[in-house]
């Protein structure tokens, strides 16, 4: 959308009725003697991927049925944004996960860069990277996997990957270190929702079983730990093909997705 003109002119006459003055103004414009000047300059747009507004990411978690789902209900305040890094994607904007877009498997495999946008809660921060769909979308019996949950994240520095938002970091170690989507060969896409909430003073998750990443319950954690309400999210979706090729990944995650599939050889034995 361009910007919109409109003229302007330090030509008073108060000896003038309306129609008069507007007729004399018209013939100034046309004769070139009097040129019009802008109200307001153009706003630049952030570079960058289309962003989408608070009210679409809402959106976006009732259509993918994330409520009710995985929440009974979402209203966020600020907007959340994971960012990857890979040499398969075609430029750095490709990274940037937007609700619902699709990745591949391997463009996912290291840990995301998490930033946000909104007004502000000082910190510190939880943040939680959830599949509702184990081991399928059509079969959630194991849901919900905590493929990440961290807490103690803090403002570190504005982010370069997504213009206008600051990137948190971690003051200490994950609860759950990032586990990378690795959804069963033939069980379609997974969605794998990110959440950020506002830590409580007094944060306890003592309760919780943290090395069963299976069967959890963000709305029941919730409550209980005190933690209360997302301040924002968004989602991304994997699909793994039944020939999809496996890769290299760093010990500690080798060791987290042995984990993960050794509890559901438990389950279904």
């Amino acid at each position: 959308m361009g910007c919109s003109y409109l003229p302007q002119t330090s030509i008073t006459s108060p000896y003038l009725p309306n129609m008069r003055h507007t007729l004399f103004l018209a013939l100034l414009f046309s004769s070139g003697l009097v040129t019009a000047v802008p109200t307001h300059k153009c706003k630049t747009k952030l570079k960058g991927p289309s962003r989408p507004t608070l009210d679409q990411v809402k959106e976006s978690f009732y259509e993918a049925h994330i409520v009710p789902d995985l929440l009974p209900e979402f209203d966020p305040t600020s907007l959340l944004y994971l960012t990857y890094k890979s040499d398969s994607f075609k430029d750095k904007d490709s990274g940037i996960v937007l609700p619902g877009k699709r990745f591949a498997k391997d463009a996912t495999s290291s840990p995301p860069e998490i930033s946000f946008e909104g007004p502000g809660w000082p910190g510190p921060y939880v943040f939680f990277l959830l599949d509702p769909d184990a081991p399928s979308h059509s079969d959630p019996k194991w849901s919900q996997v905590r493929h990440m949950f961290a807490g103690n994240l803090t403002i570190d520095s504005d982010s370069e990957r997504v213009p206008g938002s600051v990137v948190l970091g971690n003051s200490t170690e994950p609860v759950n270190y990032y586990m990378p989507p690795a959804p069963p060969p033939g069980s379609g896409f997974h969605r794998y929702v990110g959440l950020l909430y506002a830590q409580p003073p007094d944060f306890d998750y003592s309760f919780l079983n943290t090395s069963d990443r299976f069967g959890f319950n963000i709305t029941q954690f919730s409550k209980k730990s005190g933690l209360g309400t997302p301040l924002a999210g968004t989602f991304l979706t994997v699909k793994v093909k039944e020939d999809d090729d496996a890769y290299w990944l760093p010990m500690h995650m080798i060791k987290d997705i042995w984990s993960y599939w050794r509890q559901i050889a438990f389950k279904i034995l």
